[in-house]
């Protein structure tokens, strides 16, 4: 009998110690990962901010090519929105809106999970020309819900997000590079590539 209470109180301890550590767990979860292309701010921003562009290099869009995606809204421009519809098993359904956006410098997205489990999600990308291109940085921001969550986000969530997003990454950086170049347009200035157009 003696044994069970210990057993008993182990396990209690355990659960206890479970939730007393989950409080100190950060609440948060960032991530950051950078690429530099061999093209022009503008055209790699249009490659971002257009969501029928974006579908061509977005790492989840690949992992169900028989999704069904729609979108809505003026490409490239806030309240603009990607809805896709996929396999529960694969990247289930959700959305990716615009929120924020300064042409050309960066922008800031609402992603939203409807299933197989609902959630919230902030991410975006900064633009900064530099010498042979353009580097772009791809930032992702989610709040962690106490506690189970905030260990996945100390234990998990790298391991699960980060290689996507650098496969994400390069794959922009293939899509954007594999662009004609922008024809001059008599003055010495290359034309601007259009959202609308799909940056091509």
């Amino acid at each position: 009998m003696n044994a069970l209470k210990k057993i008993i109180y182990v396990i209690i301890a355990i659960i206890v110690l479970f939730f007393v550590v989950g409080i100190f767990l950060p609440a948060d979860y960032t991530l950051e990962r950078e690429v530099t292309i061999e093209k022009p701010v503008d055209v790699v921003f249009s490659q971002v901010a257009n969501f029928e562009n974006r579908v061509k290099w977005s790492p989840w869009a690949a992992m169900d090519p028989d999704a069904k995606n729609s979108f809505e809204g003026t490409p490239g421009e806030v309240g603009s929105k990607w809805i896709w519809e996929g396999d529960p098993q694969k990247i289930g359904m959700g959305s990716l809106e615009i929120v924020e956006l300064n042409l050309n410098e960066n922008l800031k997205t609402k992603l939203e999970f409807v299933s197989p489990r609902a959630g919230i999600a902030n991410g975006g990308f900064t633009f900064e020309a530099v010498e042979g291109g353009t580097k772009a940085t791809w930032h992702f921001n989610q709040k962690l819900s106490y506690p189970v969550e905030r260990y996945l986000g100390v234990l998990l969530l790298d391991k699960m997000l980060a290689p996507s997003f650098e496969s994400g990454l390069q794959r922009l950086k293939a899509q954007c590079e594999a662009l004609p170049e922008a024809e001059d347009d008599g003055d010495g200035e290359e034309d601007s590539t259009s959202l609308e157009e799909g940056g091509a």
